[in-house]
């Protein structure tokens, strides 16, 4: 049987691990402390439009159109009420996968 050992970010090890399985302890740990912080971060589990915008730091404009598109579900418990998954929220950021551009989207060089 072997035991594995996650160590805290900021504490050496010196043991005979190679660079690959350091890298993966390293994003272990790292997943772990996130995992962490948002349960520590207890909140409350739906936001409305302008919640969800300060959350995100996006105007209420982008909600609204994360919504229309699709990539953000609304929910409508009454009339005229609109509801934002938190946790869907959080999950559409940590996945996104576009690049930073450079300057003011113009494709940078301008």
């Amino acid at each position: 049987m072997t035991r594995s050992c996650i160590r805290p970010r900021g504490v050496a090890y010196h043991g005979g691990m190679d660079g690959t399985a350091e890298d993966r302890l390293t994003r272990i740990a790292d997943a772990v402390e996130l995992l962490t912080r948002r349960l520590a971060d207890v909140g409350p589990r739906f936001l409305s439009v302008q919640g969800a915008a300060t959350r995100a730091s996006l105007s209420t404009d982008s909600i609204r159109r994360l919504v229309e598109s699709g990539r953000l579900t609304a929910l409508r418990p009454v009339r005229g009420k609109v509801l934002i998954d938190a946790r869907e929220l959080d999950a559409l950021i940590l996945s996104s996968t576009g690049r930073v551009r450079n300057g003011r989207g113009h494709g940078g060089g301008r």
